[in-house]
Protein backbone atom coordinates (compact mmCIF):
# COMPACT_ATOMS: atom_id res chain seq x y z
CA UNK A 1 0.00 0.00 0.00
CA UNK A 2 2.66 2.19 1.13
CA UNK A 3 4.69 1.51 -2.58
CA UNK A 4 1.18 3.09 -3.92
CA UNK A 5 0.89 5.91 -2.20
CA UNK A 6 4.89 6.33 -2.42
CA UNK A 7 6.04 4.76 -5.69
CA UNK A 8 10.05 6.22 -5.37
CA UNK A 9 10.45 4.28 -2.06
CA UNK A 10 10.66 1.10 -3.15
CA UNK A 11 13.76 2.28 -5.43
CA UNK A 12 15.46 4.06 -2.50
CA UNK A 13 15.18 0.96 -0.23
CA UNK A 14 16.18 -1.18 -2.45
CA UNK A 15 19.71 0.99 -3.38
CA UNK A 16 19.83 1.60 0.77
CA UNK A 17 19.55 -2.02 1.38
CA UNK A 18 22.05 -3.07 -1.50
CA UNK A 19 24.66 -0.44 0.25
CA UNK A 20 24.63 -2.03 3.17
CA UNK A 21 24.74 -5.50 2.23
CA UNK A 22 27.91 -4.22 0.37
CA UNK A 23 29.14 -2.79 3.44
CA UNK A 24 28.67 -5.36 5.95
CA UNK A 25 30.06 -7.86 3.35
CA UNK A 26 32.88 -5.76 3.08
CA UNK A 27 33.56 -5.73 6.70
CA UNK A 28 33.35 -9.26 7.49
CA UNK A 29 35.61 -9.86 4.85
CA UNK A 30 38.12 -7.56 6.72
CA UNK A 31 37.46 -9.10 9.96
CA UNK A 32 38.24 -12.47 9.30
CA UNK A 33 42.33 -12.20 8.40
CA UNK A 34 42.11 -9.97 11.48
CA UNK A 35 40.88 -12.22 13.59
CA UNK A 36 43.48 -14.86 12.23
CA UNK A 37 46.10 -12.61 12.55
CA UNK A 38 45.32 -12.20 16.72
CA UNK A 39 45.19 -15.88 16.39
CA UNK A 40 48.19 -16.38 15.55
CA UNK A 41 50.12 -13.35 17.84
CA UNK A 42 48.18 -15.18 20.66
CA UNK A 43 50.04 -18.17 19.74
CA UNK A 44 53.38 -16.53 19.55
CA UNK A 45 52.86 -14.25 22.44
CA UNK A 46 51.00 -16.61 25.02
CA UNK A 47 52.38 -18.36 27.93
CA UNK A 48 49.96 -21.31 28.30
CA UNK A 49 48.71 -22.18 24.84
CA UNK A 50 46.35 -25.00 26.18
CA UNK A 51 44.31 -22.24 28.44
CA UNK A 52 43.73 -20.03 25.44
CA UNK A 53 42.09 -23.13 23.13
CA UNK A 54 40.08 -23.61 26.30
CA UNK A 55 39.11 -20.40 26.71
CA UNK A 56 38.68 -20.09 22.54
CA UNK A 57 36.48 -23.40 22.76
CA UNK A 58 34.44 -21.91 25.91
CA UNK A 59 33.69 -19.05 23.37
CA UNK A 60 32.72 -20.81 20.23
CA UNK A 61 30.54 -23.12 22.63
CA UNK A 62 28.61 -20.21 24.54
CA UNK A 63 28.06 -18.22 21.72
CA UNK A 64 26.90 -21.26 18.98
CA UNK A 65 23.02 -21.14 20.79
CA UNK A 66 22.77 -17.34 20.16
CA UNK A 67 24.07 -18.07 16.59
CA UNK A 68 21.79 -20.83 15.90
CA UNK A 69 19.01 -19.36 17.48
CA UNK A 70 19.61 -15.89 15.41
CA UNK A 71 20.68 -16.95 11.90
CA UNK A 72 18.84 -20.16 12.13
CA UNK A 73 15.75 -20.18 13.55
CA UNK A 74 14.71 -16.68 12.71
CA UNK A 75 16.09 -16.31 9.34
CA UNK A 76 14.42 -19.25 7.88
CA UNK A 77 11.20 -18.29 9.61
CA UNK A 78 11.40 -14.62 8.12
CA UNK A 79 11.01 -16.94 4.76
CA UNK A 80 8.29 -19.19 5.64
CA UNK A 81 10.76 -22.22 5.21
CA UNK A 82 11.04 -24.55 8.45
CA UNK A 83 14.55 -24.41 10.34
CA UNK A 84 16.65 -27.27 10.58
CA UNK A 85 18.72 -27.30 13.70
CA UNK A 86 21.03 -29.70 13.09
CA UNK A 87 22.06 -28.60 9.58
CA UNK A 88 23.17 -25.24 11.28
CA UNK A 89 26.50 -23.77 10.53
CA UNK A 90 29.42 -23.20 13.24
CA UNK A 91 30.51 -20.01 13.96
CA UNK A 92 33.67 -18.37 13.26
CA UNK A 93 35.32 -19.06 16.77
CA UNK A 94 34.97 -22.90 16.18
CA UNK A 95 37.20 -22.22 12.91
CA UNK A 96 39.76 -20.10 14.85
CA UNK A 97 40.26 -22.90 17.74
CA UNK A 98 40.79 -25.13 15.26
CA UNK A 99 43.93 -22.92 13.20
CA UNK A 100 45.19 -22.15 16.53
CA UNK A 101 45.26 -26.18 17.36
CA UNK A 102 46.88 -26.57 14.03
CA UNK A 103 49.78 -24.00 14.95
CA UNK A 104 49.99 -26.09 18.40
CA UNK A 105 50.23 -29.78 16.86
CA UNK A 106 52.64 -28.39 13.81
CA UNK A 107 55.13 -26.87 16.62
CA UNK A 108 54.79 -29.68 18.61
CA UNK A 109 55.42 -32.40 15.73
CA UNK A 110 57.92 -30.23 13.91
CA UNK A 111 60.38 -31.31 17.39
CA UNK A 112 60.30 -34.77 16.00
CA UNK A 113 60.01 -34.39 12.09
CA UNK A 114 58.83 -31.35 9.63
CA UNK A 115 56.86 -33.81 7.30
CA UNK A 116 55.00 -34.83 10.67
CA UNK A 117 54.00 -31.35 11.05
CA UNK A 118 53.00 -30.59 7.49
CA UNK A 119 51.16 -33.77 7.33
CA UNK A 120 49.10 -32.97 10.43
CA UNK A 121 48.55 -29.80 8.94
CA UNK A 122 47.13 -31.08 5.79
CA UNK A 123 45.03 -33.48 7.97
CA UNK A 124 43.61 -30.42 9.95
CA UNK A 125 43.18 -28.53 6.76
CA UNK A 126 41.35 -30.74 4.79
CA UNK A 127 38.87 -31.09 8.19
CA UNK A 128 38.39 -27.40 8.25
CA UNK A 129 37.22 -27.79 4.53
CA UNK A 130 35.15 -30.48 5.15
CA UNK A 131 33.68 -29.18 8.67
CA UNK A 132 30.06 -26.83 8.27
CA UNK A 133 31.55 -23.53 9.13
CA UNK A 134 30.54 -20.09 8.53
CA UNK A 135 33.14 -17.67 6.60
CA UNK A 136 35.37 -19.45 3.98
CA UNK A 137 37.03 -22.68 3.37
CA UNK A 138 40.14 -21.93 3.66
CA UNK A 139 40.36 -20.39 6.84
CA UNK A 140 42.85 -23.06 8.40
CA UNK A 141 45.26 -22.74 5.66
CA UNK A 142 45.39 -18.95 6.11
CA UNK A 143 46.03 -18.89 9.79
CA UNK A 144 48.84 -21.69 8.64
CA UNK A 145 50.12 -19.75 6.33
CA UNK A 146 50.12 -16.55 8.36
CA UNK A 147 52.20 -17.87 11.19
CA UNK A 148 54.71 -19.29 8.50
CA UNK A 149 54.91 -16.10 7.28
CA UNK A 150 55.10 -14.04 9.85
CA UNK A 151 58.81 -13.35 9.93
CA UNK A 152 58.56 -11.91 5.86
CA UNK A 153 59.06 -8.43 4.98
CA UNK A 154 56.24 -5.44 5.70
CA UNK A 155 55.87 -5.54 1.78
CA UNK A 156 54.88 -9.39 1.17
CA UNK A 157 53.10 -9.65 4.50
CA UNK A 158 50.55 -7.04 2.67
CA UNK A 159 50.57 -9.15 -0.61
CA UNK A 160 49.61 -12.05 1.69
CA UNK A 161 46.87 -10.18 3.89
CA UNK A 162 44.94 -9.14 0.28
CA UNK A 163 45.27 -12.68 -0.41
CA UNK A 164 43.80 -13.79 2.90
CA UNK A 165 40.88 -10.77 2.50
CA UNK A 166 39.94 -11.95 -1.28
CA UNK A 167 39.74 -15.80 -0.20
CA UNK A 168 38.05 -15.73 3.05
Amino acid sequence: MLNRTFPGQSEVWSVLYTILSFGSSLIGRLAAPIFMYCIVLGFIHIRNVHRYMARLLGFALISQLPYMLLFGVTVPRMYGMEPDPWGEPLNILFILCLGLFTLWIYEYLCRFHVSWGLLAVAGLVALGWLLPVEGGKGDVLIIFLLYILRSLPRRHRVVHATMSVKYS
